[in-house]
């Protein structure tokens, strides 16, 4: 009248030790892989060296942008997520179902505020980021040197994300107009989405992030491709196009 589990030794023995177990609080690493776990987030994102999706379901994850390739159809690992995202675009992915990638097929499920409220806190305490600080004009400051600096960034940013600089906008694409080649995430939700110190290090290599991604750097070793603008400086190219990216539709 009882179920039957068909547990392997393995599991059974597992089950014993967790019983025999003192209780002992979790640490927010290991709350963070019990959530992950629970609720089957690693069968399709990764984080660190564990999860990602199994060979058997790959086919199933599909795209509407070819070109993106497994950009395009897997999910974003969750290595860093902490520092890579907003705590407010997380709470929006999490509990509002706010998506980004409209060319990927595969949808994350929704568990609510009370399985996961927890999970933005344990994030932003585990992944922590260091990276370059960026120095972009404020918008309060009324000096003239700041208001040089503020069109000069300005102009360098747009630039730089523009067919005659880094051609983000092939890619990307930008304020609701499409992309030339791939209709890529949106440029103008960076800025909302991502923090700073995680964009900074991504742009200047995006392939420690996510490895074989199609997103190119423009600053490989650390030497910007374009010589140009803002004399080639990297730090401050970055920063401008970070600040562009800030003044959103205006």
């Amino acid at each position: 009248r009882s179920p039957r589990f068909h547990l392997e030794d393995a599991q059974v023995k597992a089950i014993v030790a967790a019983f025999r177990e003192d209780p002992v609080a979790d640490s927010d690493q290991v709350v963070a892989a019990k959530t992950l776990t629970a609720f089957h987030c690693i069968a399709c994102h990764t984080r660190d060296d564990f999860g990602g999706v199994h060979e058997t379901h790959n086919a199933f994850f599909s795209t509407s942008a070819q070109n993106l390739g497994d950009d395009g159809r897997i999910p974003p690992p969750l290595t860093l997520v902490g520092a890579k995202l907003q705590p407010a675009w997380m709470k929006k992915v999490l509990f509002d179902g706010e998506s980004v990638r409209h060319y990927m097929a595969t949808r994350m499920p929704q568990y609510g505020v009370a399985n996961l409220q927890h999970l933005p806190a344990v994030f932003s305490r585990l992944d922590v980021l260091k990276s370059t600080d960026m120095k972009i004009p404020s918008p309060e400051s009324r000096s003239e040197s700041e208001r040089e600096r503020e069109k000069l960034f300005r102009g360098a940013g747009r630039e730089l994300l523009g067919d005659k600089g880094l051609n983000c906008i092939a890619c990307h694409n930008f304020n609701g107009k499409a992309a030339v080649v791939n209709p890529g995430i949106d440029l103008l939700t960076s800025f909302q989405r991502l923090q700073p110190g995680w964009f900074n290090s991504y742009l200047r290599n995006p392939g420690a992030f996510r490895p074989r991604t199609v997103m190119p750097t423009a600053w490989p070793n650390g030497v910007a491709a374009h010589k140009t603008i803002l004399d080639g400086d990297v730090d401050r190219q970055i920063a401008a196009i970070w600040y562009y990216l800030s003044l959103g539709t205006s």
